[in-house]
């Protein structure tokens, strides 16, 4: 492993409500409080409006998401970059789902 890679993992899953925001907008755009709800319904307990606030802040500063307009309304949509972090998390994600309960190695059979 690369010291590289703990950075990179530690960016995927440093704050948990971005990891959580950025899976709920890979869904779909939604308005700032369609996104608190669902961060809220995804992780299982309830977001802050502080909490909400500052995770958007980071998704912003971060170039994950961007706000558009429909029909009036503020909507946040995940930025190329966004759909790239989404695409990590779930790789990893997906590595630790099938790590073995033994602690033994994964197959390589990919």
């Amino acid at each position: 492993m690369e010291f590289a890679d703990l950075i990179e993992i530690r960016e995927l899953v440093q704050y948990q409500h971005v990891v959580a925001a950025v899976a709920c907008l890979g869904e779909r755009p939604m308005r700032y409080g369609e996104l608190g709800t669902a961060i809220s319904e995804w992780t299982g307990s309830r977001i802050a409006d502080g909490e909400l606030t500052r995770t958007v802040r980071r998704l912003e500063a971060g170039g994950l998401i961007e706000v558009v307009f429909d029909d009036g309304h503020r909507l946040l949509t995940l930025t190329p970059e966004g759909h790239k972090r989404r695409q990590k998390a779930a790789a990893l994600g997906q590595v630790l789902r099938e790590w073995p309960e033994d602690g033994g190695e994964p197959d390589q059979q990919r």
